[in-house]
């Protein structure tokens, strides 16, 4: 069984064996390969996820478990990889989740 990377996941790693470091793409310069792998890892955990098995739940129980963890997935991919590491070309700022009334 073969594992779902990211589309254009050869082509990204043929232009980065032919400009190293990443000067091709808009990535913080501090950019490590690991951070890069790391962020593939966390979207081959997503796509390839089927079902949470959970022993005496029922199938809704596990759905709604499959569900949030692939959110939880999704966000810490985002959060981490993406925002904080890679940047992908936007301005990261840190806000509050919640506000206090």
């Amino acid at each position: 069984m073969s594992r779902t990377y990211p589309p254009e996941w050869d082509r990204f790693c043929e232009l980065n064996t032919q400009y190293p470091n990443f000067t091709l793409f808009n990535m913080d310069p501090n950019t490590v390969i690991a951070d890069v792998n790391r962020f593939s890892a966390r979207y081959r955990m997503i796509k390839d996820l089927d079902k949470v098995k959970v022993s005496g739940a029922t199938d809704i129980t596990e759905d709604g478990y499959t569900a949030l963890l692939r959110i939880l997935f999704v966000w810490g991919a985002a959060d981490r990889d993406c925002i904080q590491t890679l940047r992908c070309g936007y301005q990261y700022t840190a806000q509050p989740l919640c506000y206090s009334l």
